[in-house]
């Protein structure tokens, strides 16, 4: 998260990808809200329960697969 915040976005992959993708979830989020208020629908992240599956499941195998291979 550090590497992130500092701005060193390939050194903060390497670490964990996850905070750098809920990142970009949240700013998804923030601009549908902004846009919202604007009184503009607006869908940026998709709302599927297909969508929230496959998320979770890139998670799991990340995070398996980052204990076996050590270039994750």
């Amino acid at each position: 998260m550090l590497s992130l915040l500092r701005g060193d976005i390939i050194s903060s992959l390497r670490y964990n990808i996850i905070p750098s993708f809920l990142f970009i979830l949240v700013i998804g989020f923030y601009v549908e809200s902004a846009a919202r208020i604007f009184g503009k629908k607006l869908i940026i992240v998709p709302r599927r329960l297909s969508f929230v599956v496959v998320v979770i499941a890139f998670f799991v195998v990340y995070f398996v697969l980052r204990n076996y291979i050590k270039t994750f």
